[in-house]
């Protein structure tokens, strides 16, 4: 790239900054080129060093160098401007990305503590129907264990009942017969009587 063509460069370089159209790819050529103009000033440099009697080479490079100055200037000071705004921008950008994530992490926050309250809700409830029918089925056990012993109490009544009944009978039989004795030991004697009287009242108490 000669001198000319570094010119335009710099000028295209300047109005792509100008109008806010410089790229990623444009700054990468915009490196290499800068730093092959360096070199070549270099050799310019060393070149006007060599004739420093040559007043035309000496008017060229002066005049270049000072062009080619203002312009890195310019574009130093624009990609300053420009480096400037889009770190605003990056920075604001990334200060409600932030925030945004903030809020989302805060809501999380909150939906997953009451996804938890109303998870423990649920273990309670669930605990406690558990309590309450364990305690349901420990009150029908009790229930049908003293349905049990009163069947059996009341069985037991019964046939104490069916046993007395049986006694009764008995006695009332023993009553019938000693009557039945006494009417026919009226006719044998008092004495016979008064033992008869006295034997069926042992055997009634027995």
């Amino acid at each position: 790239m000669n001198l000319e063509n570094k010119s335009r460069f710099l000028i295209k370089t300047y109005n792509n900054l100008n109008h806010g159209n410089i790229k990623i790819s444009f700054n990468k050529l915009n490196m290499v080129n800068f730093c092959n103009a360096t070199k070549e000033l270099q050799i310019l440099k060393k070149t006007m060093h060599n004739n420093i009697n040559s007043l035309d080479i000496w008017g060229d490079g002066v005049n270049y160098f000072g062009s080619f100055k203002s312009q890195i200037e310019n574009i130093v000071k624009q990609c300053k401007n420009n480096f400037k705004s889009n770190f605003k921008r990056k920075l604001r950008k990334r200060y409600y990305s932030r925030k945004t994530m903030e809020e989302n992490k805060k809501k999380w926050i909150t939906f997953k503590n009451m996804s938890l309250t109303k998870k423990r809700k649920l273990i309670n409830y669930i605990d406690t129907f558990i309590e309450e029918k364990k305690n349901e089925l420990v009150w029908e056990k009790e229930k049908h264990m003293l349905r049990k012993d009163a069947d059996i109490v009341l069985l037991d009544v019964q046939t104490k009942r069916t046993e007395v009944r049986k006694f009764l009978n008995t006695i009332q039989e023993v009553e019938n017969l000693k009557k039945t004795q006494v009417e026919v030991l009226k006719l044998r004697g008092s004495r016979i009587l008064a033992e008869a009287d006295t034997f069926f009242n042992n055997i009634i108490e027995y």
